[in-house]
Formats: C-alpha cells, structure tokens, sequence
C-alpha cells in the first residue's frame, strides 16, 4: 500500500498504519460500524489473493458474520460484503 500510496508524500505511511492487518482490528472496525447503527457493510481486500478473501471470512464468520447469524458472506472478486439475507 505505501508504494500504490507513494504519489501522497509522507501520508503513505499513515494509510498504510490504518490498515486493518489482525482479526482483533478487523472486529474493532466492524464494532465501531455496528454501534453506529451501521446494518450493511463492504470490506475491499487490497490483494488480489483469493486467500486472503477466505482469511477475511474466516474472522467474519468468527465474529458471528455468516450464515448461521442471519447473514450472508458474499465474496465477489474485489470485494467482501457482509449484508443481512432477505426473507
């Protein structure tokens, strides 16, 4: 990311320190979204690895995003939705 970033000078580095890279920031994000009242949110990797899309589930189906909480993890080429099903 710093090197995609690098045209912003100095700002780089600090895109790059907000990154979400653990399970831990990934959970305190969506925290943060959900007490805003937040219902729907869109996650875009920055890689275009499809590992790193089943990690980013895997922590999402860890915090109780997916199926069995009512939700539906959808992954779609460069992004990953975590979205409510409907009836």
């Amino acid at each position: 990311m710093r090197d995609y970033y690098a045209f912003t000078g100095p700002f780089a580095e600090k895109i790059a320190a907000g990154l979400l890279t653990t399970p831990q920031a990934i959970a305190q994000f969506l925290r943060g979204y959900e007490d805003a009242g937040c219902d729907e949110l869109v996650l875009f990797p920055t890689v275009p690895d499809l590992a790193q899309l089943e990690q980013l589930a895997q922590v999402l189906y860890g915090l109780g995003r997916g199926n069995e909480a009512g939700k539906q993890v959808v992954p779609t080429g460069a992004a990953l939705s975590s979205q409510q099903e409907e009836p």
